[in-house]
């Protein structure tokens, strides 16, 4: 109707009136609340302008806390050798907070070998199904097989190995709602524990089950996994056990923070990357600073192939060379163990 009745009048007038009434009415509602409002700065940027302000290296500031981690070792020599290399680095770079730091381990153990001590822990029986309707469940006992608890659920997945992580994760899940933190694991699905123990990769769909299996046993104070036989249903003599090599990346967050560190820098001192560093340290780093709130942190990069590898290998080679020819004596690594020699 409007078009029909401006058509008799010039087309200018319609026009400017037209106009007249659009501006009048945005001037009346004026610009959106937010247009006006201070962008908030993200916490990337939160955290870079305070490396730069608190500044006393290369970056570094004096509230920020450096760990450097590593994969951890069965052979304590090992594990102290990164304290050493943790207190050489804090003197040369003359950072105030720096802290090492463990993966957890996944060991191989015989059953005699575990001490009684271990034995007075929950077990967790898990399996998972694919006839008629799909799903999962788990059982949890204490060390006398009496029930504690029981868990089932349902799922459309197409995987046995799926559901049989779901009984895992949810068997768990159980158990830390309960409060027991010393558990054994029992399943019968030997690409479940596989899985687990990160030897071979998850399937897809089941990659957030088994971070949430992996977070699970992170809380935990002791952790094994063992394969039950379905008919039978005893344990295979051996056992995988789970054991953290402290300090874990967990402690020395805690510690950075109590020494006053409000930004926490993970340095992986791994020489490539790997599932350490794709997964488990961001995944394990994540955990650690919930229990922090205000406290940002990031994850650098591993070694890698950084120019000054060359000089740090070829300095190695030389000096083993040297020592060889009777020119130099053993270094702080092979120092009586006759490893350096001539084959």
């Amino acid at each position: 109707m409007r078009l029909t009745e401006s058509s008799s009048i010039p087309s200018q007038f319609s026009i400017n009136r037209t106009l007249t009434r659009v501006n009048t009415r945005i001037s009346t509602l004026g610009f959106p609340s937010f247009v006006n409002l201070p962008r908030k700065p993200t916490k990337l940027k939160d955290f870079l302008t305070n490396l730069r302000m608190n500044a006393v290296g290369n970056g570094v500031g004096e509230r920020d806390g450096v760990i450097i981690v590593d994969h951890g070792s069965r052979r304590q020599e090992s594990n102290l050798m990164l304290n050493e290399f943790v207190s050489m680095f804090r003197d040369e770079t003359g950072y105030a907070i720096v802290e090492p730091a463990h993966m957890i381990l996944f060991n191989w153990r015989h059953k005699h070998e575990l001490e009684d001590r271990d034995y007075k822990r929950q077990f967790i029986n898990s399996d998972g199904y694919l006839r008629e309707r799909r799903g999962y469940g788990a059982v949890l006992r204490d060390d006398k097989g009496v029930v504690l608890a029981a868990c089932a659920g349902c799922s459309y997945r197409s995987s046995i190995t799926v559901h049989e992580l779901q009984g895992n994760e949810q068997g768990l899940k159980l158990a830390q709602s309960k409060g027991y933190k010393k558990i054994s694991l029992g399943c019968n699905s030997k690409a479940a524990i596989r899985i687990v123990l990160l030897i071979d990769d998850s399937p897809w769909d089941a990659r957030a089950t088994l971070q949430s299996i992996l977070n699970s046993i992170s809380q935990l104070e002791f952790f094994e996994i063992y394969h039950i036989f379905t008919v039978l249903a005893t344990k295979s003599c051996s056992l995988w056990t789970f054991e953290l090599a402290d300090p874990s990346i967990k402690d020395a967050f805690s510690l950075c923070v109590e020494k006053g560190a409000n930004h926490v820098i993970v340095s992986p001192f791994f020489l490539f990357p790997g599932r350490h560093w794709h997964r488990d340290i961001p995944s394990i780093t994540a955990e650690a600073a919930k229990e922090h709130p205000g406290v940002s942190y990031i994850i650098t990069a591993p070694l890698g192939l950084h120019k000054k590898m060359v000089d740090v290998v070829n300095d190695r080679i030389k000096h083993c060379l040297s020592h060889v020819a009777g020119d130099a004596g053993e270094c702080d690594v092979c120092a009586g163990t006759g490893k350096c020699c001539l084959y």
